[in-house]
């Protein structure tokens, strides 16, 4: 996510201005806001994930296997650092990689979670691992005395290729296990999706022209209707009415209008 949003944290040195700077035990610990960083997007801003992350997990089960911490402390930092500026910020997204503490810091200061999974058997295998760690994860911090309480715990299939027989057979074993907790969107594998994350960018800032109008069409659809449907997650969660999803059909049904039609329209 951060190399997305043009911060490489390989060849750029973000010492004091990382997620690392917010979490460290020590007294050089720096406050969450000042590690913020804004994008090119208005109104979304970023606070870069480094290498560096990788020593707060290594002293994080330094620390977890110390008798007098028996049980983890490393995932309230989480929960610590996002208070500090949640009055400022509507929605926070927390991609945290593999770190295991991380990912209970994750699930600790989340209200909501969205488990995304790939329609492959090797996928669907891997993500019920992640579930069982999640749960292991949980238990732990309850044992400490805190409690996690998530308003959704919802699954995405991502990187779907509909005209494939055995994800169509994947996808069916999910919806079938999972019912209404499998978001109806899915994100469908694209040429457009896949070469905006080799420029290290969005998909909202390719061009037609960079991937051909078939693929940016397609990518933006499915899309916009994951979005839309998460959107709507949210809105229910605040106690508003869902509207997102029924938005994006109007539009999408709109866009393929035939070009006379939109031609008469103008």
């Amino acid at each position: 996510m951060s190399k997305m949003f043009g911060y490489r944290s390989m060849i750029m040195p973000f010492h004091h201005h990382s997620m690392y700077a917010a979490l460290r035990y020590d007294d050089d610990r720096s406050r969450m806001s000042s590690v913020i960083r804004p994008t090119h997007f208005d109104g979304l801003d970023l606070v870069p994930g480094t290498v560096e992350l990788d020593g707060f997990e290594l002293e994080s089960t330094r620390r977890f296997h110390n008798e007098n911490l028996r049980y983890p402390d490393a995932s309230i930092k989480m929960v610590s650092a996002l208070k500090e500026v949640e009055q400022g910020y509507d929605v926070v997204v927390i991609h945290c990689g593999r770190g295991s503490f991380l990912t209970a810091g994750a699930y600790e200061a989340a209200t909501g979670v969205l488990v995304t999974v790939r329609p492959e058997w090797l996928e669907i295998a891997s993500m019920t691992i992640s579930l069982n760690l999640f749960s292991h994860f949980v238990s732990l911090i309850e044992k400490a005395g805190r409690s996690v309480n998530h308003d959704f715990t919802k699954y995405l299939v991502t990187r779907h290729d509909p005209r494939d027989v055995s994800q169509q057979e994947a996808v069916a074993l999910l919806r079938d296990s999972l019912g209404d907790d499998l978001l109806t969107a899915t994100v469908w594998e694209s040429d457009a999706i896949r070469q905006a994350w080799l420029k290290n960018q969005s998909v909202y800032e390719l061009s037609v022209g960079e991937v051909g109008r078939s693929a940016y069409e397609q990518a933006m659809e499915t899309l916009s209707s994951t979005n839309a449907e998460v959107m709507d997650l949210i809105s229910e969660v605040w106690g508003r009415s869902p509207m997102y999803v029924s938005q994006t059909s109007r539009s999408t049904t709109t866009d393929k209008a035939d070009p006379q039609s939109r031609g008469r329209s103008k």
